[in-house]
């Protein structure tokens, strides 16, 4: 197989997930979950450069990398915990999403 092809059916199989994961998304009202989860990398990248100046041994590119995985997932958790209860997904993504941003 060529790498053309490759890329083809690649493009055709990530294409055909896509349609029928976002109908999934806008249902449950999650439209704003990926750049929610996303920015709130910044967060843990943020808290990484903290804990380096404190800490220089954390003072690497892969923990910074670490950093921001744990804080999405802490952040994903806590959207997916809230949105179980009475507020609306949206605006539990929303209320991360600034939060995070302005860690």
């Amino acid at each position: 197989m060529t790498d053309a092809v490759a890329m083809i059916l690649g493009m055709a199989v990530l294409g055909a997930a896509a349609s029928v994961l976002s109908v999934i998304v806008v249902l449950r009202r999650w439209a704003f979950i990926g750049e929610g989860i996303a920015h709130a990398g910044f967060g843990g990248v943020g808290a990484a450069w903290l804990l380096s100046l404190a800490f220089p041994i954390a003072a690497t590119e892969s923990f910074a990398y670490a950093m921001a995985v744990l804080f999405s997932a802490i952040c994903a958790a806590g959207i997916g915990m809230l949105s179980r209860r009475s507020l609306q997904p949206d605006t539990v993504i929303g209320i991360f999403l600034v939060g995070s941003l302005a860690f």
